[in-house]
């Protein structure tokens, strides 16, 4: 049995929209937000894949270059504690749609949820780069 990753669903809460993956931690009230690879990453790591199955996969597909990125990647969910690892058979990750081009994952993390759930779509959210980043004070 290998180290499989450990989502605790119940305390987060998580959706794909549009390419990006929006975690709501109901603990810790942070939001985070996940870009290029990131998301089909979670994605296997709610499945709970093997970290080495998964960095291996990345390799096969992408290069080692993609593989340093992912494992990267895996261990900011662990040190931000987003996820655990536990022994165990891993998850069935056959499923993961791969992007045709790995992009370095990224993570941002905002720090007020209440802030972010109240702020005004229209007025006050940066156009160019969408919610929940707001617009910068003239």
């Amino acid at each position: 049995m290998g180290r499989q990753i450990f989502v605790d669903v119940n305390r987060l809460m998580h959706d794909t929209i549009d390419g990006e993956t929006i975690i709501i931690d109901s603990v810790e009230g942070r939001l985070h937000v996940l870009g290029g690879a990131a998301p089909v990453l979670w994605h296997a790591a709610t499945l709970g894949a093997d970290t080495h199955r998964l960095v291996d996969e990345v390799a096969d597909r992408y290069g080692p270059d993609a593989s340093v990125q992912a494992l990267s990647f895996v261990n900011t969910l662990l040190s931000q504690g987003l996820v655990t690892l536990v022994d165990g058979p891993a998850g069935d990750t056959t499923s993961l749609e791969w992007p045709q081009v790995f992009t370095q994952p990224r993570i941002e993390q905002f720090d007020d949820i209440a802030d972010i759930l109240t702020m005004d779509p229209i007025h006050e959210v940066d156009v160019s780069r969408g919610w929940p980043r707001r617009a910068i004070e003239p």
